[in-house]
C-alpha cells in the first residue's frame, strides 16, 4: 500500500498550495507552449475571442464565436433561447444552438435581400447602420433579416437613419476632439480626456478629493465637509478655530474671536499693549506717565509736571479763536485736546482768559505760554507770550510765527493768585489748563470736510469745514433732495469721522456744490468717498475753471475724460484718490480707486489722462450729481473729502475704517392729531441711509397709500381720509419705524 504515498503526495501538496492563478498565468505565460493574448487565463487556441477579454467563454448561439465579438448572433442571449431563421432557404423555428450551422441566417427568409438594397453587406454578410436621434448616434451591425425594420420595402433605409458605420458629417456636425462624439452631442468638444458625468467637468478637477471642484472649493488641499464651529469655513483652512472666521470688524484678517484688538484694523501698532483704537499715545507707549496726569509721556506736549489749588481761584473759560471752553473749576489742572484747532504758521491766534474767584481778591495773576518749538518745555524764548494781572477776561492776538514747528504743540494758560515765577511752579494758588493744537507747515494749505454739521441740514451756506476760503455753494435744477445724514461713509484706509451729505436725484435733476480753497503749488491732491444706491444716476467732481473733470457713469465706472478706470462697487462705499500735476506742458490727471491701505499710491493701479487741459485756476472744486432718464430715483452719498499739496494731506494711512455709525431712526408727526383736509408733515430723524418707504395702513391692516421717504420733513397726503385711526410705517435700510395718525372730523 506504500507505493501509491508519492502520487497521494502529490495530489494533496497540489490541493493545499497556495500557488494563485496569478502565479500560474505568470508562469505560463513565459512558456512557448500557452499563448493568451487578451490575458483572459484561456489559450488562444481554445479562446472563442482571442483578442477580447472574456474568461467565462460565453458562447449563446453555439457558433463557436464568443458572444463578446460575435457579430452575428440574431440577438440570443442563451443556447436555449427559441429564434426565426433562414436554413438552406425555409424559414425554421430552432434554437440559438443551430447557429452553429454556417448555413444559417437570422431571420426570415422571404425578401431578405430585396429590404436591405441601399446599404452594402460585408464580406460576412452583415449589414451597418447609423441610427440617428436629436441626442445621439448610434452605430448597429447584423444580417439583413435582423434590420428589416430599419428598412422601408424598397429597401431605403427608414426615417433618419443611414447607412453605417456613424460619423458627425450625417448630422452636419464633426468631431473637434477625435474622441468619437460629434461636438454637437460632447459635454467637452474641445477635451478628449473629459471626465464622466457628474464629475467636475472639462478640464476640472477635485485636487484634494473632498468631492468638491477646485473651482468651487472653499479650502483648497483640505477637506470642505469638515467645519467644527459650522462657520462657513472648513476646519483646513479656520483661522479661528471654535470661533465665526466670517466677522471680522476692523476687516484686518483677523477672525473676532481671535482678535486681541477686535475694533483696530492695525492691532496695537506700537506695541504697548493697548489697541490702536484707544491708543492714547500712538507710536509711544501709553503706560509710561511720570508725572500721574493721565497723558503719557511720549505724546506730552509739555514734560514738566504742574499742579494747582482751586479752592479760591480758577480758570473759567478759555477763548482760542471761535474755540470757546468754558470748563469752570477743575481741580487745579486740566488737559484739553480738540481736532478743530489746528494752525498755519502766518494765521491769526487770539488767546483769551477769564478767571473765576469766590473772594473779593483785588487782581489774579494770568499767564500764557506756546512751545513754539515743540520740545515739550516753556523755557524758550518768545514761548511766555502774555502776563497780567486782572479779575476780568484778558488775552492778546498774535501770528503764529513762520518757526513755530509743524506737528503737536501746547498752549497753557495759568491763573495764581500770587505771582507766576515759571510755566512749571509747583506752587499754583489756582488753576493751570493745557490745550493741545496742531501747527502746520503754511507750503501746504490742507482743507478738510467731514460734513460734521446739524442732521438734516441743508448744505447751502454751511461753513464747519476746516481750512476752506469760504463756504458751500449749491446750484440746484429740478426738484433733487439734500441732506447731512447720520454716520459717516467709512473705508479700510481713510479716516473717518462725523456725517455724510446724502443726495437724492430723480430723472432729469441736478444738484451741484461748490467750495474754494487756497492752494499755491503745482501739484494739488483731492480725496473723498463716494456710495451710490439705486437708479442710475451719475456724478462728477470738477477742478476749479478746467474743462477736465473724474466722472463716475450710471454703471459706475470712473472716467478721467475720455480714459475708461474701474467699475466702483454697487451699494459699497469707495475710496477715491485724485492728483492733479501742472508742470509746462507735462498737466495730467491720475486718479485711484480704493488704494492700498499701506499709503503708497502705485503709479501702476492708476487711471491716468497725462493729455490733460489744465491751464485755469484749481482753486475751487465742484461735485455734481444727475438723475439719469429712469424711474429710479438714485441715492449720492459723499464724505470725507480733502485737498492739499502732497499725497500726505489727502491719503490717511493704516487707520482702519470706523464702521458706520448708525443711530436709531425717529419720526415727528405735525399736527397729530389733524383735522380732515389737512396734510401731515412727518419728519424722519437719525436715518443713516438716504430714503425709504413710508406707507399708511388702516387699523385692520389694509394699505392706504404709499410714497418714498427721504430724511428729514415728508408731506403726508391725507386731505383723502375718512376720520379714524391710522398706523404710519416707515422703512428704511437700517429698520423700521411705525407710529398712530389720528384725524378728527
Amino acid at each position: 500500500m506504500y507505493r501509491f504515498l508519492p502520487a497521494l503526495l502529490i495530489v494533496a501538496c497540489w490541493a493545499f498550495s497556495t500557488y494563485s492563478y496569478a502565479d500560474s498565468a505568470r508562469y505560463f505565460e513565459d512558456s512557448v507552449l500557452f499563448y493568451d493574448k487578451d490575458r483572459d487565463g484561456v489559450s488562444d487556441a481554445r479562446d472563442n475571442c482571442p483578442d477580447t477579454y472574456n474568461p467565462h467563454q460565453y458562447d449563446s448561439d453555439g457558433d463557436g464565436i464568443g458572444d463578446i465579438c460575435d457579430d452575428d448572433d440574431c440577438g440570443c442571449t442563451s443556447r436555449h433561447q427559441v429564434i426565426y431563421v433562414c436554413q438552406d432557404g425555409k424559414t425554421r423555428r430552432v434554437y440559438c444552438s443551430a447557429l452553429s450551422d454556417p448555413n444559417t441566417y437570422c431571420g426570415p427568409c422571404e425578401d431578405k435581400k430585396k429590404k436591405c438594397t441601399e446599404c452594402e453587406e460585408d464580406e460576412r454578410g452583415n449589414i451597418a447602420l447609423c441610427l440617428i436621434t436629436s441626442s445621439a448616434m448610434r452605430n448597429i451591425k447584423g444580417r439583413c433579416g435582423d434590420l428589416q425594420n430599419y428598412f422601408n420595402n424598397d429597401g431605403t433605409v427608414k426615417g433618419g437613419n443611414q447607412c453605417g458605420p456613424c460619423n458627425c458629417a450625417m448630422i452636419g456636425d464633426k468631431d473637434t476632439d477625435g474622441d468619437g462624439v460629434c461636438d454637437s452631442l460632447d459635454e467637452c468638444p474641445d477635451n478628449a480626456l473629459k471626465t464622466k458625468a457628474g464629475m467636475c467637468g472639462c478640464d476640472k478637477y477635485d485636487s484634494d478629493s473632498d468631492w468638491v471642484c477646485d473651482e468651487d472649493d472653499i479650502c483648497p488641499g483640505g477637506n470642505d465637509k469638515y467645519d467644527e464651529d459650522g462657520d462657513g469655513v472648513p476646519d483646513f483652512c479656520d483661522k479661528c478655530a471654535g470661533s465665526d472666521d466670517t466677522k471680522d470688524w476692523d476687516k484686518d484678517g483677523i477672525p473676532d474671536g481671535c482678535d486681541a484688538c477686535p475694533d483696530s484694523a492695525t492691532g496695537d501698532s506700537d506695541g504697548d499693549g493697548i489697541c490702536d483704537d484707544e491708543d492714547k499715545c500712538p507710536g509711544g507707549d501709553d503706560n509710561v506717565d511720570d508725572n500721574g496726569n493721565g497723558i503719557p509721556d511720549d505724546c506730552e506736549t509739555a514734560k514738566c509736571a504742574v499742579s494747582g489749588n482751586s479752592e479760591y481761584e480758577w480758570i473759567e473759560n478759555v477763548k482760542i479763536n471761535d474755540y470757546f471752553n468754558e470748563t469752570g473749576d477743575n481741580g487745579g489742572y486740566a488737559n484739553f485736546t480738540d481736532p478743530t484747532l489746528m494752525f498755519f504758521q502766518g494765521d491769526s491766534l487770539n488767546l483769551w482768559l477769564t478767571p473765576g474767584y469766590i473772594d473779593d481778591v483785588s487782581e489774579i495773576s494770568m499767564t500764557i505760554f506756546i512751545d513754539w518749538n515743540g520740545d515739550k518745555d516753556f523755557d524758550d524764548t518768545g514761548e511766555r507770550v502774555y502776563d497780567v494781572r486782572s479779575l476780568r477776561e484778558r488775552g492778546l492776538g498774535l501770528i503764529v510765527p513762520s518757526y513755530a514747528k509743524p506737528g503737536l504743540t501746547c498752549i497753557r494758560f495759568i491763573a495764581n493768585y500770587g505771582r507766576i515765577t515759571s510755566s512749571c511752579d509747583p506752587c499754583i494758588d489756582g488753576e493751570v489748563e493745557d490745550y493741545t493744537v496742531m501747527i502746520k507747515d503754511k507750503s501746504c494749505d490742507q482743507t478738510e470736510e467731514s460734513f460734521d454739521y446739524h442732521l438734516d441740514a441743508s448744505l447751502q451756506g454751511l461753513n464747519d469745514g476746516w481750512g476752506w476760503k469760504g463756504p458751500w455753494r449749491a446750484m440746484v435744477n429740478g426738484n433733487p433732495k439734500s441732506r447731512i445724514l447720520q454716520g459717516s461713509l467709512s473705508a479700510s484706509n481713510a479716516e473717518t469721522n462725523g456725517h455724510k451729505l446724502g443726495v437724492l436725484t430723480y430723472p432729469g435733476t441736478n444738484y451741484s456744490i461748490l467750495r474754494e480753497f487756497n492752494i499755491e503749488n503745482e501739484d494739488i491732491w483731492l480725496s473723498f468717498m463716494y456710495l451710490k444706491k439705486g437708479g442710475s444716476g451719475s456724478a462728477d467732481v470738477i477742478f476749479g475753471d478746467n474743462d477736465e473733470k473724474v466722472s463716475i457713469n450710471s454703471e459706475g465706472v470712473l472716467h478721467i475724460g475720455d480714459v475708461a478706470g474701474p467699475k466702483l462697487a454697487d451699494n459699497v462705499p469707495s475710496y477715491i484718490v485724485v492728483k492733479m500735476q501742472r508742470s509746462g506742458s507735462g498737466h495730467s490727471i491720475s486718479a485711484w480707486v480704493n488704494p492700498s491701505a499701506s499709503g503708497t499710491l502705485n503709479p501702476d493701479d492708476a487711471t491716468k489722462n497725462n493729455d490733460a487741459t489744465l491751464t485755469g485756476s484749481i482753486n475751487y472744486v465742484t461735485f455734481s450729481f444727475s438723475g439719469a432718464d429712469t424711474n429710479q430715483p438714485t441715492d449720492h452719498y459723499i464724505d470725507e473729502i480733502r485737498v492739499g499739496c502732497t499725497d500726505q494731506s489727502v491719503l490717511i494711512a493704516d487707520q482702519g475704517g470706523i464702521g458706520p455709525q448708525v443711530s436709531e431712526m425717529s419720526l415727528t408727526i405735525a399736527p397729530n392729531p389733524l383735522s380732515v383736509g389737512d396734510n401731515a408733515g412727518i419728519t424722519l430723524s437719525n436715518a443713516t441711509f438716504f430714503q425709504g418707504t413710508m406707507k399708511l395702513y388702516t387699523m385692520s391692516g389694509a394699505l392706504v397709500l404709499s410714497q418714498d421717504a427721504i430724511a428729514g420733513l415728508n408731506i403726508l397726503p391725507t386731505s383723502g381720509l375718512q376720520p379714524g385711526i391710522y398706523v404710519l410705517e416707515i422703512e428704511t435700510e437700517i429698520g423700521k419705524v411705525t407710529e398712530k395718525i389720528v384725524v378728527q372730523s
